[in-house]
């Protein structure tokens, strides 16, 4: 197929209808400000989620708040708190720098 229709049903997007073997993906949950612009599948949103609950804890272990936190990695507060409730995805040189101003290990950021 050359181009293929893309069939949006309930804010899903589903290529199966055409033929195409996928997954379907839906937006972020209850986020209607990202659902045009992030579409993850239901196992990436989890491991967002999961990603975002560890990042809360390291946070609070280390002392810092949101904003202390994102000084340290040069990022926008708020952007760090849509980390924290895997809204977002996360670029890896900003984990190096949260791994770094956590006083973590890459490894130990990403052990989830």
């Amino acid at each position: 197929m050359d181009n293929p229709i893309i069939l949006v049903v309930n804010r899903q997007i589903n290529l199966q209808s055409v033929g195409l073997k996928t997954n379907t993906y839906k937006p972020l949950k209850n986020n209607f400000r990202y659902r045009t612009r992030y579409m993850y599948s239901e196992a990436q949103q989890e491991n967002l989620i999961k990603f975002g609950k560890h990042l809360e804890t390291l946070r609070k272990r280390a002392g810092l708040s949101f904003r202390k936190l994102a000084q340290r990695c040069d990022i926008d507060y708020s952007n760090l708190k849509k980390y924290e409730k895997g809204e977002i995805n996360i670029s890896i040189l900003t984990l190096i720098d949260l791994a770094n101003a956590l006083g973590v290990t890459n490894k130990e950021l990403m052990d989830f």
